[in-house]
């Protein structure tokens, strides 16, 4: 008794669609806070942080404007780890 219960849905906790390795490695590399960030994409630093984390719920203009301010290309954002600069080599 009192024991909760997790349904398949909490207890599975799906990745972002979008990178946020490539978010928090931009930030680190440019020494941005996520208030400076929110400054520059003219969005709450509270959505500059769930971005940072993977929220769910993040509306896609709040991540196009981040990405902007960022200098991050919105596809890269979108793209599998392993084809971000990967290159074929013509033989």
């Amino acid at each position: 008794m009192g024991q909760s219960i997790q349904t398949s849905a909490q207890s599975e906790q799906k990745a972002p669609p979008y990178r946020t390795d490539l978010i928090n490695a931009a930030m680190g590399a440019k020494r941005l806070t996520n208030e400076k960030v929110a400054e520059l994409a003219k969005v709450n630093f509270k959505v500059v942080s769930a971005i940072r984390n993977g929220a769910p719920n993040v509306m896609l203009p709040s991540l196009i404007a981040v990405a902007a301010a960022l200098d991050i290309d919105m596809k890269d954002l979108f793209e599998p780890k392993a084809e971000i600069g990967a290159s074929t080599v013509a033989t």
